[in-house]
């Protein structure tokens, strides 16, 4: 997979002959922000350039290569000469909204499907950094990379001070929410609830005015409601998260059947070794079964006592038979 520039200046999202490029060419030496995202359901490769869709294209086939990633290499057209800065790579299809909203954060590196970060944080700017033999994941250390003929000193092929990545300006971590909540038709509903830091309510996963005001549910009719709430912090907010509120007319469960087949559930483990403790619960077996099964049993053993009263026979008769 190649995402990066091509000589023309175009960048593109490709999986080799199999890709998109930009519309736009990248003439300037701004910064700008690049994203590219795949629906492997549809196939469809999205450019975003400064969180704005650039351009879309279906896919021939999914992305099956594999290997590791190089960051400033291109096997084709050489080496990147620039600066890069806030690397992510997930493992869903980021909204345009996600991208717009946390392209200047700098985030926690523990959100929810998040693959890579690479923060590009370390070190000192211009200075002599020779000391840092590789770059650092702030998901997982497993996942740091290794710095291949850096000079790690000076003003080029070193750590920089250029950014457009607010420092420390962390996004907020994603909401903690109740991700269904059912009524029955007409029941009287209560404001929807979050936990997280200065939420924002929507009523779409993507684009909108956001409000801190949050809905109550409409329980007048049936269906499903979708409602989305996120966490922000100053100017950064984080993913959007799914709340859905089902109406109708529901029956409360109140017990949990077991197939008898490989239903069961897996607990805690007990403090109960070496104490007084006590074990209550409520249960309804179906006896229908076991009587069927202690039936089988009855009849099994009718049968054997019938072919070994058989066999029993068969031997004195024979026997008579010898002995006239």
């Amino acid at each position: 997979m190649h995402v990066g520039f091509r000589p023309n200046n175009k960048f593109t999202f490709d999986f080799w002959n199999n890709g998109v490029d930009s519309n736009a060419t990248i003439n300037d030496t701004n910064w700008h922000h690049y994203a590219v995202t795949y629906n492997a359901s549809s196939n469809l490769q999205s450019i975003y350039i400064d969180g704005v869709l650039d351009n879309t294209r279906t896919a021939t086939t999914d992305f099956n290569g594999s290997g590791a990633i190089n960051i400033g290499r291109v096997s084709t057209f050489g080496y990147y000469h620039g600066n890069i800065d806030d690397l992510r790579v997930w493992n869903y299809e980021l909204t345009q909204t996600d991208i717009t909203n946390r392209r200047t954060c700098e985030l926690n590196g523990n959100e929810a499907g998040l693959l890579v970060y690479y923060q590009f944080n370390q070190g000192n700017g211009g200075v002599n950094n020779t000391s840092q033999t590789g770059l650092f994941d702030a998901v997982s250390s497993t996942n740091n990379a290794t710095f291949n003929s850096f000079m790690l000193n000076g003003t080029t092929s070193n750590f920089v001070v250029d950014s457009q990545v607010v420092t420390d300006n962390f996004t907020s971590l994603e909401p903690t929410v109740n991700p269904q909540i059912i009524y029955n038709i007409g029941d009287t509903a209560t404001p929807l609830t979050a936990i997280g830091s200065g939420l924002l309510w929507y009523s779409s996963e993507n684009g909108g005015t956001g409000t801190a005001t949050a809905p109550t549910p409409n329980t007048s009719t049936a269906g499903t409601f979708n409602f989305y709430v996120s966490s922000t912090s100053g100017n950064c907010e984080s993913k959007r998260i799914l709340i859905q509120v089902l109406v109708g007319n529901f029956t409360p469960g109140s017990s949990l059947n077991f197939d008898g087949s490989n239903d069961y559930i897996i607990g805690p483990n007990l403090p109960l070794a070496n104490n007084s403790f006590s074990i209550e619960f409520w249960a309804k077996e179906k006896l229908q079964m076991q009587i069927i099964l202690f039936f089988f049993k009855v009849v099994k053993i009718i049968i054997m006592v019938c072919m070994l009263v058989l066999e029993v026979l068969i031997n004195l008769l024979l026997t008579s038979g010898v002995m006239v």
